[in-house]
């Protein structure tokens, strides 16, 4: 041990300390004179004992990081949640955590750790230039130190100095960092905020690591939607039949960082809520002093508390500071979310409309089947037919506020209108409120007089200054903010229930966006994510509020209407007889 530096503070482990003393008798003999043993004999023991001790052994005695609360370099040595990481990880590992608790500086290390003793291709990724600079930052002070330590035992020749590249001369193993590695060869690929990356930049660059290489995505949350997201969901639903492997870290494995300074000081006094989480996950007073000073450095704001020190790799996913929809609203609403009856598409069969199940290929997803004598609203979003938003439309039932089927897909004007025709008349000629924006106008000019129930929004005209309608709904930035609070309003009181899971994800990745001043600029879905499902919702309910189940007292006139619908012996559905349809529909199927 008289061999190391010095100035510095060393703890090694029992088996390093055997390890590093055989190297360091090997030194002292090449050291003597006329000694049969030179420099490259030290470095081939130095090298046989290290890669026997293996990776977790190693990244703990060779290696110095940063560590802020002190200002020193020190050795790193592993908590709990990081060893048990260690010990579990795979080939394809994604880590759900808290912010600032040390994986991208552990990831540092074990890039390193690789590049040297495996020679391998290492790139550690990043959403912006400050990340990338501040991460290779902690890969050179790793290589700086271990230089400086063990340079005599395994002398490395670097080569030219690059901003974000490392690597050595008589070493194949390379060190970059970037925000992208499309193109590249690699070995082991770290993304750091995975979740907060664009899904090509990560799938371009995951291409470049071989089958048998390895690929960390590691992130703090980013709301429901995204690779990230969809990834980390695969592994909850597929468990071990999944290509990733899942490491969830709850903030109270790592936090307070020094328990023995949070004392209690006479009654811990905890809330309903704080008692919850002591029940739950059996926390400590220092857990939840902690949890209360963090709170109220945050306003009191649960939400982004819970966003950036999760207890559960549920609710942080639906919490957000700019979220239109609050996670209590979004909590509420995973209750009612379930699985489709039926998946699959409408057919026109004659002048009935049909429903064939094609769970493969299925635009629309049926939760409850029409029922005589029911009212029910559609919302409906259009969608140019590729790129941007799919097509939507949301089905709900008049009585309940349940969402019962949904339409979802790509489709070309002209075709989402045949869509929704079908969708609206086997749903009891269903109440129709259209998007009329952009190509809602070609929706609507199809359906027009051919389809009946469209609604008809009332506006003051500045020409003729009197009271005139349009059909469908044209949408306004002060108009999505106006249907969005209504929307989210039925949610709370659960008058609208969500049936699903994709509209309960876009729900949760659809954001406000507000100046400096906190005047609302504009809603919309985050970087990435669609809000083609929560806009038809919102228009489903203002549908709803326009003509609400009461406006149809006289019941007989939905029983007349209802009157030619027939129960189909086949699949269960209700199907329209001949004289269902009137003359102007006749035309829609010749």
């Amino acid at each position: 041990m008289s061999q190391l530096e010095p100035s510095l503070k060393y703890n090694f482990t029992p088996a390093f300390k055997q390890a590093f003393q055989r190297v360091s008798e090997v030194l002292a003999e090449a050291k003597q004179p006329n000694s049969k043993f030179g420099a490259e004999h030290v470095r081939a023991v130095f090298k046989k004992e290290m890669l026997a001790l293996g990776m977790q052994e190693r990244i703990q005695n060779l290696y110095r990081i940063y560590n802020k609360q002190t200002a020193e370099y020190v050795q790193l040595k592993l908590k709990p949640a990081q060893r048990r990481f260690v010990e579990e990880c795979t080939k394809r590992d994604i880590i759900l955590k808290p912010r600032q608790v040390g994986y991208s500086t552990l990831m540092g290390v074990i890039g390193y750790d690789h590049a040297i003793w495996e020679e391998g291709r290492v790139g550690i990724m990043a959403q912006d230039l400050a990340t990338v600079r501040a991460l290779f930052e902690n890969v050179r002070i790793v290589d700086e130190f271990f230089q400086k330590e063990f340079g005599q035992y395994f002398p490395l020749e670097s080569n030219k100095d690059n901003a974000n590249e490392l690597s050595w001369k008589n070493l194949k193993g390379h060190i970059w960092v970037r925000s992208k590695f499309q193109g590249y060869t690699l070995t082991l690929l770290h993304v750091s905020e995975a979740a907060f990356i664009e899904a090509d930049k990560i799938i371009n660059s995951m291409q470049a690591v071989s089958e048998v290489g390895w690929v960390v995505l590691e992130s703090t949350p980013n709301g429901p939607g995204g690779y990230y997201y969809n990834i980390y969901q695969e592994w909850k639903r597929l468990r071990g039949a999944s290509p990733f492997k899942g490491h969830f870290i709850p903030w109270f494995e790592n936090y307070p960082e020094h328990p023995e300074e949070w004392q209690l000081k006479g009654d811990l006094r905890a809330d309903a809520e704080e008692q919850d989480l002591i029940n739950l996950y059996n926390l400590q007073p220092h857990h939840i002093l902690y949890r209360r000073k963090k709170l109220s450095e945050m306003g009191g704001d649960r939400e982004w508390f819970e966003n950036q020190y999760p207890s559960d790799d549920v609710a942080c996913f639906l919490a957000g500071e700019n979220n239109v929809y609050p996670t209590a609203v979004l909590k509420t609403q995973s209750n009612y979310v379930g699985q489709p009856a039926f998946v699959g598409n409408f057919i026109l069969d004659g002048k009935k409309v049909r429903f064939v199940n094609d769970s493969s290929k299925g635009l629309v997803r049926i939760w409850d089947l029409p029922k005589p004598g029911k009212l029910y609203y559609v919302g409906a979003d259009p969608s140019g037919g590729t790129g941007g938003d799919p097509g939507a439309a949301i089905v709900q039932d008049g009585y309940t506020g349940e969402q019962v089927a949904t339409l979802h897909g790509f489709m070309d004007p002209d075709l989402f209108a045949d869509e929704l025709f079908k969708l609206g008349q086997y749903y009891n000629q269903a109440w129709l409120n259209i998007e009329s924006n952009n190509h809602g106008s070609a929706v609507i000019l199809k359906l027009k007089g051919v389809y009946p129930n469209i609604y008809r929004r009332q506006h003051f005209d500045n020409i003729t200054k009197r009271m005139s309608s349009a059909l469908g709904f044209y949408t306004t930035n002060s108009d999505k903010v106006a249907i969005t609070d209504n929307h989210v309003a039925a949610c709370r009181e659960g008058k609208f229930k969500v049936r699903d899971q994709r509209l309960l994800d876009e729900m949760g990745t659809f954001v406000q966006l507000s100046s400096e001043h906190g005047r609302t600029l504009r809603r919309q879905a985050r970087a990435g994510c669609h809000d083609d499902l929560v806009m038809s919702a919102c228009l489903c309910w203002e549908m709803y509020r326009s003509r609400p189940p009461s406006d149809f007292a006289n019941e007989s006139q939905q029983n007349a209407m209802l009157a030619g619908l027939t129960m189909d012996p086949d699949t269960g559905f209700f199907t329209p007889d001949d004289n269902f349809y009137s003359d102007q529909e006749d035309n829609w199927f010749n």
